[in-house]
């Protein structure tokens, strides 16, 4: 029995689990549609924590006014990612939440935990490309209808 070969992109690095690299094509398709922005913000913390706790990293789709943009903020501070390596984990965290849309954060951490582990490293090399080097100051400004949709926390 023939199979017809299946139109991948030239050129993409494989690393040998279909769904693996599945994920991965999933990934570099939302990162060069160029409908991610990713950008490192210092002191990044939880916008619905009412302690401001710092995280690693933060998936917001709502910030761009136009609505045409996820935006994507990875924490440089040493004590949220030591590493660019484990500011890749935090990228590949972010972007599972963007494929799968509304999947629950305990499913997201065992997918990049299992991803992190099976990217290989040209993969993992290809993928630390789209973080950028320079860090942000301040969030980008958020449009009417996201501040008005988002709920507030009172603390009384």
């Amino acid at each position: 029995m023939y199979r017809k070969p299946r139109k991948t992109e030239p050129g993409l690095l494989k690393s040998g689990d279909r769904l693996t690299d599945w994920f991965f094509r999933q990934f570099v398709h939302f990162l060069r549609k160029e409908t991610i922005r990713i950008k490192r913000k210092r002191r990044l913390v939880n916008p619905d924590d009412p302690h401001r706790q710092a995280i690693r990293g933060l998936m917001d789709p709502e910030i761009h006014p136009s609505g045409r943009y996820v935006h994507i903020f990875i924490n440089p501070a040493r004590d949220a990612n030591r590493t660019r390596d484990d500011e890749v984990d935090t990228l590949i965290h972010e972007l599972a939440h963007v494929v799968l849309g509304k999947t629950s954060e305990r499913h997201v951490l065992q997918l990049e935990g299992i991803l992190s582990r099976r990217f290989t490293r040209s993969q993992r090399r290809f993928i630390k490309l789209f973080l950028p080097r320079h860090v942000v100051k301040r969030y980008p400004r958020m449009s009417a209808r996201a501040t008005l949709s988002r709920p507030r926390i009172m603390v009384l």
